[in-house]
């Protein structure tokens, strides 16, 4: 059996060594190995820097992703803009006018309009009776380089009624020749609104005088 000294020499270096061990743990493991430095002799020795160790650089090579992010942005730019509504101001209110057109039978008559380029207008015809009647929208321009008496359709057909809008992409007149084409006669109910110079007959005839 160990006598009372011996036991007591033992306690001793018991506790010295778990001292030992609880100042390495305070000192150098818990400031190296996870940054906790209670003491404060870590931050003095560098030994909590361990814990943190700068992470290598690398180069991100750019996803498919960030590239089609970079693009769309440029394109906002210049390459391919959005493109950009236009508001044409006036200082009065649109105008309307309206007709009635009787024509006979191979009665043909012609209605323009006078528009600058960009002006809308809203235009509504019917024939009051229901006939087909023969019809062409079209424009001819007044100003501008065009070859001689261009003229250009927007809307050809047979029918009884026609109603839209328009808007003039030349300086020029604008409207409706028709020509009636049923045996019986007719009347045409025109309404035009828009900021035009002016809406009136051009031409009117019968087809029948062109071969006599």
């Amino acid at each position: 059996m160990l006598d009372t000294a011996t036991k007591a020499q033992l306690l001793r270096k018991t506790g010295l060594a778990l001292l030992m061990a609880l100042a390495l743990l305070g000192l150098i493991v818990l400031p190296a190995e996870y940054g906790i430095d209670p003491s404060g002799f870590g931050g003095l020795t560098g030994l909590t820097a361990l814990s943190n160790p700068r992470p290598s650089k690398v180069t991100e090579a750019p996803t498919a992703t960030n590239q089609v992010e970079e693009k769309s942005e440029d394109n906002t730019d210049g390459d391919q803009p959005f493109p950009k509504g236009r508001a044409n101001i006036h200082d009065t209110p649109p105008s309307t006018r309206s007709f009635r057109i009787d024509l006979g039978y191979l009665d043909e008559v012609e209605y323009k309009a006078v528009l600058v380029t960009g002006e809308t207008m809203f235009y509504s015809w019917r024939v009051e009776s229901g006939e087909d009647t023969y019809f062409d929208f079209h424009g001819d321009p007044t100003e501008g380089e065009f070859p001689e008496e261009y003229s250009q359709s927007y809307h050809e057909g047979e029918g009884p009624d026609s109603q839209g809008s328009f808007t003039a992409t030349f300086t020029g007149n604008h409207g409706w020749y028709w020509l009636n084409i049923s045996d019986n006669d007719i009347t045409i109910t025109l309404q035009v609104t828009g900021y035009y110079r002016s809406v009136e007959e051009i031409y009117r005839g019968n087809q029948m005088d062109r071969y006599r």
